[in-house]
């Protein structure tokens, strides 16, 4: 065996039992006997074992001069059951039989909600249902735990077990499914039903375009490097659908290479490969690198770029604010451990204020009854004193001490709000004096300092918020709040200090390469009536020489195809204003250009030329109801057909990757300490179960 070990891999193949007589079954197709050549003579060695072709040739093709005992190539005895054979060719090498479909369809006979017979019947039962009853009850659970995110090992559980007797599901503790039989078996046919009706509803909802995210990630524990993708279309009619497609592990170096071949692997799982893909993406180096050697059609994740704006070009730039901010990262890292006694100080802070208000209420009844006269500067301060309590001193919510995240910078946000609380700020000074870390202290300059951050950071958190959505279009709303963030960043008060100011101008200038705006954001922001007549959309055009329709219009042919080339005639027409007071309308109404845009600059045109220029003449912001954009497209797929196919392709894109970031708090749920030595394609079936729960149980599945 040691002279085994050492040959070289490529002196090794593979001889298949597939025989068509008693080795029937798919896995000895990619499963036999280990062949080394040597001097041009062939011999089968570890007759005792069988071998994985496929870990065979995926090594060869790495690096076939490597020795045979560093290569990862699977085995097993040979009396091992083909369970287990076929299980690691569709977990580590994605290889299923192709009618294999055809056996797990009947498994979507456990997500129905059939009456249980009384206890009488079910013990009258004939063995063929009881066994039944037993494989449907550990698919069931399952579902359940991928979807609560619970440890397989519950179904020991004392409690459970009597809840399910006096309930009458099981009748006794044998009747439970054991943890294996949940955590293996039943775990893999849930995962392959709910990946066959993932794979219908793309297959028929996705037409030519689709948007993909995705994000690399570590676990905390075994610090192990996996990459999640999920995707996203509009059907015909309107509704967005999101799904995990995976949560894959990176072994090794996170290379543009390896995140490629898992692009491809992905791809072709889910019959995506002519498909356009449309992928939103950090900016790492090896990220841009996998999406070009995979020719995706890219587009910076608009919340990764904020997050840069705010933490490496705002914040990190200007000394006193980074100092400042990791000594309360700092501050929160040393007492942490002792929050329990810091939220009963901040609470007998809270008792006290609401008790001073209470004192002050009754002077101010005395003073109705025996009124001073007091100078206009005292109860000018006075109010601007209670301003100030409002905005950081809540008495009706006082935060506990929030830790924050590197990767998150409103998590940042809600650790200074978190510190920044009256009735916080007190203890916490107290504390690090207890502890005798006067040094961490924060005196009343940095307080100020802090509120003038938080009050800076506030006017951010609803533009992520927004961008980061997963429910509705995001897409459209990129280029108005670029402006607002820009507006934001050029407007001075009064009280404005130095420091801010400098944060500001650093910020300004670096949102471009942040927050850049592009073809797509101009485009996304055209496909609602809202935002046609931003003014920035004007100097956009301007710098392209073009104008909105003929812009439009060119997407539109690149986009889709089959479109008219009738030449029309028509008429001018001017844009309704609107008044909708939503939030978005008014961003629109403040950068929006005061004129009404030249809209018709030619009287003859093509269909897709035609359909713009009526589009833009009649598009009023009063018919997108409820902000809902994509219920507006709904509306008017008869109207504008080719723009409306436009939209569903534009308005699918989000703005930002967070769909994929989404899972790594997931992530973080599913691999505890308690299970942080959960396999890689364990983690990717839990999660892929839970993400995708819903969409299933909405479009086929009858959960409840």
């Amino acid at each position: 065996m040691a002279t085994i070990k050492k040959a070289k891999i490529k002196q090794f193949s593979i001889s298949m039992v597939h025989d068509g007589k008693t080795k029937t079954s798919f896995c000895w197709r990619h499963f036999g006997d280990l062949v080394i050549e040597e001097d041009n003579k062939k011999k089968k060695v570890c007759n005792d074992q069988v071998f994985c072709n496929a870990c065979l040739t995926v090594a060869q093709e790495e690096n076939d001069d490597i020795s045979f005992g560093l290569a990862k190539i699977k085995s097993y005895v040979k009396t091992v059951s083909t369970g287990n054979l076929n299980k690691h060719l569709r977990d580590v090498h994605d290889l299923r039989e192709e009618s294999s479909h055809k056996a797990t369809q009947n498994i979507t006979q456990f997500f129905e909600v059939r009456p249980r017979p009384p206890r009488s019947v079910a013990a009258s039962s004939s063995s063929l249902t009881k066994r039944k009853d037993s494989w449907l009850l550990a698919r069931d659970m399952a579902l359940w735990f991928c979807k609560s995110l619970m440890p397989f090992d519950s179904v020991s559980d004392e409690g459970m077990n009597d809840f399910f007797q006096k309930y009458d599901i099981i009748a006794n503790k044998e009747d439970m499914p054991s943890r294996d039989t949940v955590s293996r078996t039943a775990l893999d046919d849930v995962y392959e039903s709910m990946l066959d009706n993932v794979k219908v509803q793309i297959k028929t909802d996705v037409a030519g375009h689709a948007a993909i995210t995705f994000d690399i990630w570590s676990d905390k524990y075994r610090h192990l490097n996996y990459i999640t993708l999920t995707l996203h279309y509009l059907t015909t009619d309107f509704e967005l659908k999101s799904f995990t497609l995976c949560t894959k592990l990176i072994e090794g170096k996170k290379t543009g290479e390896k995140i490629q071949a898992i692009l491809l692997d992905i791809k072709e799982c889910f019959d995506l490969q002519e498909k356009v893909l449309h992928s939103v993406t950090d900016a790492g180096s090896n990220v841009k690198r996998a999406v070009s050697l995979a020719a995706l059609d890219s587009h910076l994740c608009l919340g990764h770029g904020l997050h840069n704006l705010v933490t490496v070009d705002g914040i990190g730039s200007v000394p006193e604010l980074d100092k400042l901010i990791k000594k309360c990262k700092k501050i929160v890292k040393t007492v942490r451990y002792r929050l329990p006694e810091l939220e009963r100080a901040a609470e007998k802070e809270q008792i006290e204020f609401l008790q001073s208000l209470e004192r002050v209420s009754e002077h101010l009844e005395m003073d109705e009854n025996e009124p001073i006269i007091d100078d206009e500067g005292s109860e000018s301060n006075s109010v601007s004193g209670l301003q100030t309590s409002d905005e950081f001193g809540n008495m009706n919510h006082v935060p506990s001490i929030k830790t924050s995240s590197p990767t998150r910078w409103h998590s940042m946000l809600a650790m200074l709000e978190s510190l920044a609380h009256f009735c916080n700020r007190n203890p916490v000074n107290r504390m690090l004096s207890q502890i005798s870390q006067h040094d961490l202290k924060i005196y009343q300059q940095e307080w100020n300092l802090l509120e003038d951050l938080i009050r800076f950071l506030r006017k951010f958190r609803e533009v992520v918020e927004m961008l980061s959505t997963q429910k509705t279009a995001s897409l459209n709303l990129a280029l108005v709040f670029h402006l607002e963030i820009r507006d934001i960043l050029n407007s001075l008060s009064d009280e404005e200090t130095l420091i801010m100011l400098t944060l500001k101008n650093n910020m300004l200038a670096k949102l471009d390469k942040r927050f850049p705006i592009t073809d797509k954001i101009v485009v996304a922001a055209l496909l609602d009536p809202r935002f046609i007549n931003l003014s920035q959309i004007d100097t956009y055009l301007e710098q392209k020489n073009t104008t909105r329709a003929a812009f439009l219009a060119e997407y539109i042919k690149i986009h889709i195809s089959g479109e008219s080339t009738t030449m029309a005639t028509l008429a001018p027409a001017v844009i309704t204003s609107f008044s909708n007071e939503s939030v978005l309308s008014k961003l629109s109404k403040k950068h929006s250009c005061s004129g009404t845009s030249s809209i018709l600059t030619s009287t003859e045109c093509n269909e897709a030329d035609q359909e713009c220029w009526m589009y833009l003449a009649a598009a009023n912001a009063c018919d997108v109801k409820d902000d809902d954009i994509l219920n507006y497209w709904q509306n008017k797929k008869k109207t504008f057909p080719l723009l409306s196919e436009l939209a569903r392709i534009m308005l699918a894109i989000p703005a930002t990757s967070t769909p994929s970031e989404r899972v790594f708090s997931i992530a973080g749920l599913t691999v505890t300490v308690k299970r942080s030595r959960l396999s890689p394609v364990r983690v990717n079936k839990i999660i892929y179960i839970h993400d995708n729960y819903t969409l299933c149980k909405k479009h086929n599945f009858n959960f409840l």
